[in-house]
């Protein structure tokens, strides 16, 4: 058997000793409520970043490029400040990963700060380029990001475009399809799956409607806490109908 440490006798008195651990443990959990303010900012500050591009394609390499974080971490930060005013009211304190989990039930947000549809002009940028302009002047006149000026350039750009485009189409119509299809197994097999399944979507519209109409925090945190169990009761009704 090792023989028993013996730490060494240091210089304060243990009155010191005791004060200083105290203020040690005030800062501590000073940083621990901190921590989920800090995140809540940087999730703001690259919720607003994005607003400055187009396209996802572009934020993502920005954001490798000049922000300590890694992508999915981005992400789940700017979901976390996307979504503060749905954490409960005595969140100082909480952990990031619990606030997460919080909102974990809510739904998934694909765009931050969209700006306005644009379309696209090719036939102008190629002129421009056809003219001697360099991308970023032409990217300052279309109001686009340097890259989204020299892949619009390129002479392949439209026609991926348009593929992207219309694979875009085809997944959204087969989405469709398979929520129909999904609703139309439920009303086949009637009784009480589909009567819970039909109460669980119009409760998820008329709580989505609800949560747009109001301003008070704490009837917003409600509603969304409540939303969170609406999704997770529609998963199961669909586990339950795939099973059957």
């Amino acid at each position: 058997m090792s023989a028993q440490e013996v730490i060494p006798l240091g210089a304060r008195t243990l009155d010191e000793l005791a004060i200083s651990a105290n203020e040690n443990h005030a800062k501590m959990q000073d940083a621990a409520h901190q921590m989920l303010d800090y995140a809540i900012r940087i999730g703001g500050d690259l919720n607003e970043a994005r607003g400055h591009f187009t396209l996802g394609k572009e934020f993502e390499p920005w954001v490798r490029e000049h922000v300590n974080l890694s992508m999915p971490y981005a992400r789940s930060l700017m979901r976390l400040s996307h979504y503060k005013d749905h954490l409960p009211v005595s969140a100082d304190g909480m952990s990031i990963d619990r606030a997460l989990a919080y909102i974990s039930g809510l739904p998934r947000i694909t765009t931050w700060q969209k700006g306005p549809a644009r379309r696209i002009n090719w036939e102008e940028a190629r002129l421009l380029r056809d003219k001697g302009l360099s991308y970023p002047e032409i990217a300052g006149l279309l109001g686009c990001a340097v890259s989204t000026a020299y892949s619009i350039c390129l002479p392949e750009s439209e026609r991926k475009a348009n593929e992207r485009n219309n694979r875009r189409k085809r997944a959204r119509k087969q989405k469709a399809l398979r929520e129909a299809t999904l609703k139309s197994q439920m009303k086949a097999m009637g009784g009480d799956l589909y009567g819970s399944y039909s109460l669980v979507r119009r409760a998820l519209q008329r709580a989505q409607d609800a949560i747009s109409q109001v301003n008070d925090k704490e009837a917003r945190q409600a509603i969304s806490r409540a939303m969170a169990r609406l999704y997770e009761a529609e998963d199961e009704l669909t586990k339950a109908v795939r099973a059957d």
